[in-house]
């Protein structure tokens, strides 16, 4: 008897050591078992599912794995599958079940395990699990977010009925933004001598190509690349031509004009080269000293808006000689004085000027050269011209979308203008947004969410020009920012949604008193509004005829 009992008990703890070993996923419950409903068994289904999401590339998103409309709910194990070109799991974290929850992550299989166990039974909806996912693929690829329930049992390890619906994970598709061409100047230089002309481009798809119309022929034949070298033999204003193509399949092509100054060199002229630089960044210029003759001293003050650009350094340029400087932030001047015992004739680099853009996007500070003194060897006065410079904090793009961007005319709709950094992506506050056209005119400003909203009613079709505006950013304008389309007649005069004998008394209140319709009421299509249009709407309802011929 005793033995009996011993392999009873043996038998009980073997049983017990089985389910708790299921229950931790080391043993899969075979499908056959794990779809049997028990007798007397109450039917229920829970649902498995996780959420979908677009992401931009690089970045991550949070989004749960839930089980809904569960009883009872003991332990179960899930597998997420995925295409880990696309999309890879960074973390998953507990979710709103409490219990013991154990994860194994392996991207490079594209899959990560999920079990979860509790002593204590629960019923309802729940986060099962929040997962980490970021978007490691191209913009443009797809991946299924694909569940795969291997076990879940209730308290009593009996299989629970459950549903599953898989999620879909998309990496963002970035905007193009259309090309522009930009040539730069305007540019000064004198006869015989190279002058510098510097392109750029934004927008399109890169890498581009650059060609230069330098003789005003219309042909872009003269010279490529986006920073050539020309000399003009005559005095004069030229203008000069840069046409960029990018690489996209078709290409997309842009032009820009730039003017060029030529003077004949007659005196010594004292110039400081301008700068463009964006916000926090700093640039290199040369203050020039050119066909100068006998140089033997000169004093330059360079004053400047501190709030828009501060110097950070001055550095000898190619006239050897004695450089002092003293810089002064504060008052926005910096003071050089040269001096050399042996006179410099030619053209030189006075001194090289490091500056730094602390203003805003769009702001501008001249670049005065003030001019104290200039002696030859013998402190005899040289004569001299001088040009200044100009600098610019680089301004910053917008990215604006509109929703919805068609509404229907005579039809008050709610619309969103939503402004963000072209660059950083953040919301843009206080743009303000123009709405203007169709017997539209309205403006509003964005909100911290970069959010302008419009209650608009079109008075006719066509489109409406968007506009958004902010200092130091660039003016952005899509004139068929919003389209307004024409009702398309179905007798609807009241406006309910149905078209029934209410609409015929909307349309005789409508001819007879004034009052406005939500349809079109020359039902009868004449060109005219009367009663006949009552008629073909009544008998339209009642026998079925059509209204609105074509």
């Amino acid at each position: 008897m005793w033995e009996m009992g011993e392999r009873r008990k043996r038998r009980r703890v073997g049983i017990v050591k089985l389910l708790f070993a299921v229950m931790l996923g080391m043993i899969l419950i075979p499908p056959l078992i794990l779809t049997v409903q028990p007798a007397g068994m109450e039917s229920q289904t829970a649902e498995v599912s996780i959420q979908g999401a677009t992401v931009a590339q690089g970045e991550t998103v949070e989004v749960p794995i839930n089980i809904t409309d569960v009883s009872d709910l003991g332990a179960t194990t899930i597998w997420l599958s995925y295409d880990s070109s696309v999309v890879t799991v960074e973390d998953v974290s507990e979710g709103t079940l409490g219990g013991s929850l154990t994860v194994g992550i392996n991207n490079t299989a594209g899959v990560t395990k999920m079990s979860w166990f509790s002593a204590t039974g629960k019923t309802g909806d729940f986060v099962f699990a929040y997962v980490r996912l970021k978007a490691v693929g191209s913009p443009g690829d797809v991946s299924v977010l694909d569940l795969d329930v291997k076990k879940m049992v209730n308290t009593s390890f009996e299989p629970i009925n459950y549903t599953v619906r898989d999620g879909t994970f998309s990496v963002e598709v970035e905007e193009i933004l259309p090309l522009e061409a930009d040539a730069g100047g305007p540019y000064y230089g004198y006869v015989g001598q190279p002058i510098t002309l510097e392109g750029s481009a934004t927008g399109g798809v890169p890498p581009y190509h650059f060609a230069w119309d330098l003789d005003n022929d219309g042909e872009y034949d003269d010279a490529t690349g986006d920073t050539v070298t020309w000399t003009w033999s005559t005095a004069g204003t030229y203008t000069v031509g840069l046409q960029v193509t990018d690489s996209a399949t078709p290409a997309n092509v842009s032009t820009d004009d730039a003017t060029v100054v030529v003077s004949e060199i007659t005196v010594t002229l004292v110039s400081i080269q301008g700068a463009t630089v964006a916000q926090g960044e700093t640039v290199e210029v040369p203050i020039n000293i050119t066909d100068v003759s006998d140089l033997g001293a000169t004093t330059i003050w360079l004053s400047y808006d501190s709030s828009v650009v501060t110097v950070e350094d001055v550095s000898e340029g190619t006239l050897g000689g004695s450089l002092t400087v003293g810089i002064n932030n504060t008052a926005g001047v910096t003071k050089m004085s040269w001096f050399s015992a042996t006179g410099k004739t030619g053209d030189f680099v006075f001194a090289y000027v490091r500056l730094k853009a602390v203003g805003s996007p769009g702001d501008v500070s001249v670049l005065d050269l003030d001019v104290k003194k200039m002696v030859n060897t013998s402190f005899e006065p040289i004569n001299y011209t001088v040009r200044d410079g100009t600098f610019s904090v680089k301004a910053k793009n917008f990215f604006v979308s509109i929703t919805p961007s068609n509404i229907t005319v005579n039809k008050s709709e709610t619309v969103l203008v939503d402004v963000r950094d072209a660059d950083t992506g953040e919301p843009v506050e206080g743009a303000t947004v123009d709405l203007s056209g169709c017997g539209v005119e309205m403006s509003n400003e964005t909100n911290a969410s970069g959010i302008a909203a419009f209650e608009v009613k079109a008075t006719s079709t066509g489109n409406i020009t968007v506009t958004v505006s902010k200092t130091g950013y660039n003016t952005w304008t899509k004139e068929d920012g919003i389209v307004v389309a024409s009702i398309v007649g179905i007798g609807d005069m009241n406006g309910d949604g149905k078209v029934d004998f209410n609409d015929v008394i909307a349309l005789a209140i409508h001819i007879y008193f004034g009052e406005p319709v939500y349809d079109n009421p020359d039902v009868n299509g004449d060109g005219k509004v009367d009663f006949n249009d009552v008629i073909a709407l009544a008998i339209h309802i009642y026998f079925g005829e059509p209204i609105y011929p074509q």
